[in-house]
This record gives C-alpha cells, sequence and structure tokens, in this order.
C-alpha cells in the first residue's frame, strides 16, 4: 500500500512538473495539432485562492461544447464548476472565452459519447458504459468521473 501512494505520488509530481507544462505550451503553439484532438486546455481563477491555474483536459465535443472528464479522486478543479463561471479555453489552436459548469444531469451519456470517440483514453480514465445485461445502469466507475461541460463563446479570438 505504501508502494502504490509512492508511485501515484511520483507520477503526480510528473505530471504537474514535466507533463503539464509540456501540454501547456503545445497547445498554446502552432504545433497543437499534435495533441489537439484528445487535449484543450482550460484557465481559470480559483474561487477560494483568486490564483489562475490553467492545465490540459481530456475532452470531447458535443453539439458546440467541449465536455472534460476527469477522476474525482486525482483532482479537484471540477470543483471550481460546480456553479457556472467564465474561463477560458484553448480549443484546436484557439483561445475562447467559456462557461463551464458540472454536467452531472448528464453525467452517463456524455461519458457514453466519450468513451465512443475515444476508447483507450476513456478506459485510461477509467470510464466506460453500461454493461450489456444492465444496459440501463452506468459503468460503475462513472460515478467517481466529474463532468465538466464548457461552452465556447465562439465570437471571441
Amino acid at each position: 500500500m505504501i508502494l502504490s501512494l509512492q508511485v501515484v505520488s511520483l507520477l503526480r509530481r510528473i505530471e504537474t512538473r514535466v507533463a503539464n507544462p509540456l501540454f501547456r505550451s503545445l497547445l498554446r503553439s502552432r504545433f497543437h495539432w499534435i495533441v489537439s484532438d484528445w487535449l484543450a486546455l482550460v484557465s481559470y481563477v480559483g474561487r477560494h485562492s483568486g490564483q489562475r491555474y490553467t492545465f490540459p483536459v481530456a475532452y470531447h465535443q458535443l453539439n458546440g461544447a467541449i465536455i472534460a472528464m476527469t477522476p474525482k479522486r486525482e483532482t479537484n478543479w471540477w470543483r471550481n464548476f460546480q456553479k457556472s463561471r467564465e474561463c477560458r479555453v484553448w480549443l484546436r489552436g484557439k483561445e475562447y472565452t467559456a462557461m463551464g459548469e458540472l454536467a452531472d444531469d448528464e453525467r452517463d451519456s456524455l461519458i457514453a459519447g466519450y468513451v465512443e470517440t475515444h476508447g483507450l483514453l476513456g478506459r485510461i480514465l477509467g470510464v466506460g458504459t453500461a454493461p450489456a445485461e444492465h444496459p440501463h445502469r452506468p459503468a460503475e466507475s462513472n460515478h467517481d468521473i466529474a463532468v465538466v461541460r464548457f461552452v465556447p463563446d465562439h465570437r471571441t479570438p
């Protein structure tokens, strides 16, 4: 158990100190296309801290919205979107002002759409669709996933 916590801690440090800065730079550059099919960049001001946070998120587009998913136990950024709030989103090399909010009302259908589009990444996140024998019951791990809907204002540059 202690070893697994150490591994998780090490992976988290690599993510925050190496992967996130690399993806932030890449998603804002002309080379964004390398990862833009899977990652978008979200930037917001923390509701309590007042500090600006900017980080990559795995996403899926649906009806003009950007649907981001994250494991609740591993992150807490999604809590800033329990109420609708303004943020910035970089999507496919373009920056937009957007409104972000938890999408609990549609969580299971949004997760199913995500998994259908990004199967491997969905499995990495630990999400899935309902088992065939219980088509109306969501996959067990889906309740551990926060789903945030970002609606960009496409009029912003």
